[in-house]
C-alpha cells in the first residue's frame, strides 16, 4: 500500500480536474472513479491508503459507501470532503 495514494469517488465531473489537481499538488497518487458503482467496481481498493468521496455525492450514497469501506477495508481512512 502506498502512503500517498488516493482513490477519489467524484460525483461532480464538472469539478474533476479541478479536484484532481488539488491532490497531487498535495502530495497524492490520484485514481478517479464515478460514483457508487465506480468505486464498488474497483477492485484493488485495499491499495489505497484513504477515499475521498466527492462532496457531490448524495447523503443516501456516501452513508452506504462508509458503511461498507469500514466493513471491508477497516485500517483503510476514508477522508470528509471539504
Amino acid at each position: 500500500m502506498a502512503a500517498n495514494r488516493i482513490l477519489y469517488v467524484n460525483y461532480n465531473p464538472a469539478a474533476l480536474i479541478r479536484d484532481e489537481q488539488l491532490l497531487m499538488q498535495a502530495g497524492y497518487e490520484v485514481d478517479t472513479v464515478f460514483g457508487k458503482d465506480g468505486m464498488m467496481a474497483c477492485r484493488s481498493i485495499a491499495e489505497y491508503a484513504c477515499v475521498l468521496i466527492d462532496e457531490a455525492c448524495p447523503l443516501e450514497d456516501r452513508k452506504k459507501l462508509t458503511y461498507w469501506l469500514t466493513a471491508n477495508f477497516p485500517k483503510l481512512t476514508i477522508l470528509p470532503a471539504a
